[in-house]
Parts: structure tokens; sequence; C-alpha cells
């Protein structure tokens, strides 16, 4: 399951193939699925886009329910170029063809 905040016009969102994508956890979305990941975007003042990605597993609870256990934690952030014309991630080589300038 995809849990998404905030949405930049799905701007450095993760491709999950099958993923059920909602907007906020619900119980019975939370039972259908073993794996999930919560994702937030923020524009900072200086123009930088984080993407922060919450990832945990989900385990069925004695009482019936559900529990979730965070597992991984990934802050994702990019800059503007120079130029101006594209984006570059911060503390990524650019020349490795990851963002074009």
């Amino acid at each position: 399951m995809l849990i998404r905040g905030s949405q930049l016009a799905a701007f450095m969102q993760p491709h999950i193939p099958h993923a059920i994508t909602v907007a906020a956890a619900k119980e019975k979305a939370l039972g259908k699925c073993d794996k999930y990941m919560l994702t937030h975007q923020e524009v900072a003042s200086d123009g930088e886009i984080e993407t922060k990605l919450i990832k945990g597993n989900v385990y069925k609870t004695i009482g019936g329910g559900q529990a979730g256990y965070f597992t991984e934690f990934q802050c994702v952030r990019r800059s503007p170029c120079p130029s101006g014309r594209s984006w570059a991630p911060l503390g990524w080589n650019t020349r490795s063809g990851w963002a074009r300038c």
C-alpha cells in the first residue's frame, strides 16, 4: 500500500507496480497488505523539493487488528539548477545521468 501525503504534481514519486494508493490509511486497506510506504513532499523557501519516504511492515495483532512497524526512512532533496531550466538532485553527481540541467 502506498499512502501519499501532499501532492506536488507527482514529482519524485516512487513507482510501485500493483500498489494500492490511498490519501489516508484506513483499517480495511491495511488489512489487505503486509507492507506499506508513506510519502510526504514539501517545498522549502529556497525552492528545494524534499520527498520523505517511510517504509514499514503491517502485522496482524492477536486482537484482530493491524500494527505498523517502520523499517526504513529515506529523505530525497532536489534543488533548482543554476540555469533554472531543470532540477538537479542534491548530493548526486549530475554528470552520471541522474539529472539534466
